[in-house]
């Protein structure tokens, strides 16, 4: 039975700071062989689908050159029984899918598993003794559409430590059948018709940011009906958009005896509520002439009311409460969007309306570009992109770095600016990595590769040149796919046809090729698994 094996993450002489990813399939055996630079590997194990009574194993090896090194890996037998238990509100059982995963780090044994309980809401599972497991229930909604389960499914995952004693895990699905009339209501505790959206109720347990587990309903005419779970405090909201009102304050409410009510209040809009202009962070007023978009926006816990706003001054149309204001502009106004949200201080709006607040822009700092051609020429119509991640953190965590890039592109003279948002000459500015792009398919028919990333430290207000030169590759990697059993010796000298091997080629696999100095290729292997990708020294 062949077990599916990984080595992953390597860092060594000549490799630093790069991740190297490599999969193999093991023989009937279990053995599997493998060529790697020199580097620590963590190396992991992973069971077929079909044999849930083991768990996953890893370790970690140093790979040193030309030298064979072996990993011996053992599966560990899953002995350890968990008893999943999945019922409604009314305590009766409910058919479930159940799932749970215990990670320890990437050397270590992680494993995980899921089931689908009876009818009775009953499953039993089976995990490695001392390992400590997040389980979750769903219901099979699926097989029982006519059901009243709230839309948040279960009471959140739960940990329990496998032991040799069997451990019991209890799961209640909470049923909706208390049906709730919501009514929106002005400031006379009257009904107002004119106001179309949504409800929304939260359990009062949930977090402030599990709001979107909630309950939805409809508004109609200032009043709906939302299915709850009878008992239970909710959180009750409402989402609309209108020219007269806003949604007011949360209110906590309990619907009991099948049946209850709850009236929340709409707020009337002050127009003008909150103007002002825009300034640097000087405090002198800036004038937005050369802007083709600038958008300002107010909010207020869950409230977000879009303000009019042109090239000197904004206005809110606001209800009374506390509020913050934020803004999205175009960047080659000079400025960088506040996109982590709102950023002026709180301001309190009364029921007279006029204040006068002015938002602070962000400032930028611009990346001159100047792009050639593996001869020397202008590169033009290439796109070039400055972000505050290194490709070299190819891998990593912070999902910020896809994200977080800004972009031109080159002219017919190869060159193009990219304004991005930078911290002033105190601050000692911000560094940004520059890196230029071409499609796969174009690199490969002029034999070219990416340049090599350059970092640049940009500065408010100020301008900082960056030259990017395409390469030619100078060199090519031959690779050859195949599937099968081969010896450590045959790699190093693999011929496809040898008929001493009992290998076949895996034919038109996808082949990337990936360097954090500034190259990446992508083909497909031929017929007979065989492929070329060009390279740079």
């Amino acid at each position: 039975m062949s077990l599916a094996k990984v080595a992953t993450a390597a860092t060594g002489a000549g490799i630093a700071n790069t991740q190297v990813y490599l999969s193999a399939q093991s023989d009937a055996n279990g053995a599997f062989q493998v060529s790697l630079p020199a580097g620590t590997y963590t190396v992991s194990a992973w069971p077929p689908w079909d044999r849930q009574d083991l768990a996953s194993a890893s370790t970690e090896v140093v790979v040193e050159d030309s030298s064979a090194t072996t990993v011996s890996l053992q599966f560990v037998r899953k002995t350890a029984q968990i008893n999943v238990s999945v019922v409604d509100s009314n305590g009766s059982g409910v058919a479930s899918y159940v799932y749970g995963n215990s990670y320890n780090g990437s050397t270590g044994t992680s494993d995980w598993f899921w089931a689908q309980t009876d009818a009775d809401g009953s499953a039993t599972v089976y995990g490695v003794e001392g390992l400590t497991y997040s389980i979750s229930a769903n219901p099979d909604t699926w097989s029982n559409p006519s059901a009243t389960f709230c839309s948040y499914t279960n009471e959140g995952s739960q940990e329990v430590q496998a032991s040799a004693t069997a451990q019991n895990v209890n799961f209640t699905v909470p049923i909706c059948n208390c049906t709730m009339t919501v009514n929106a209501k002005d400031a006379g505790g009257n009904i107002v018709s004119s106001i179309f959206g949504s409800i929304d109720a939260t359990p009062s347990s949930f977090d402030d940011g599990e709001y979107y587990h909630g309950i939805w309903g409809y508004l109609s005419s200032g009043t709906g009906t939302i299915k709850v779970q009878q008992d239970q405090e909710y959180r009750f909201n409402l989402w609309f958009w209108d020219n007269d009102y806003i949604p007011g304050d949360e209110v906590l409410a309990t619907c009991t005896d099948g049946s209850g009510s709850v009236d929340l209040d709409v707020a009337t809009i002050i127009a003008g509520a909150v103007s002002g202009g825009y300034v640097d962070d000087s405090g002198l007023a800036v004038t937005l002439d050369n802007t083709s978009y600038m958008s300002v926006y107010a909010m207020k816990g869950r409230n977000y009311r879009s303000c009019t706003a042109d090239a000197s001054s904004f206005s809110c149309d606001l209800s009374e409460g506390t509020w913050k204001l934020g803004y999205w502009i175009n960047p080659d106004s000079g400025y960088a969007s506040a996109s982590a949200g709102a950023t002026s201080s709180d301001i309190v709006v009364t029921s007279a309306g006029g204040v006068t607040q002015d938002i602070t822009l962000l400032q930028t700092g611009s990346i001159d570009v100047s792009l050639l051609n593996a001869d020397g020429s202008a590169r033009t119509n290439a796109w070039v992109e400055a972000t505050p991640y290194s490709v070299a953190d190819e891998g990593g965590n912070d999902y910020q770095m896809y994200y977080s890039g800004s972009g031109c592109m080159t002219d017919a003279d190869g060159l193009c600016t990219i304004n991005v948002g930078a911290a002033g000459t105190e601050a000692g500015g911000t560094v940004y990595y520059v890196n230029a792009y071409l499609p796969y398919s174009m690199k490969l028919d002029e034999s070219l590769n990416n340049p090599e990333e350059t970092a640049v430290t940009v500065i408010a207000g100020e301008s900082v040149s960056a030259v990017l030169s395409f390469v030619a590759p100078d060199g090519s990697v031959n690779i050859t796919v195949v599937e099968g059993d081969i010896t450590q010796a045959a790699l190093s000298n693999l011929v496809i046809h040898d008929e001493s091997l009992t290998v076949s080629p895996a034919a038109f696999a996808n082949v990337d090729i990936f360097s954090s100095a500034g190259g990446s290729f992508s083909k497909q292997a031929d017929e007979n698994g065989a492929v070329t990708i060009p390279c740079t020294t």
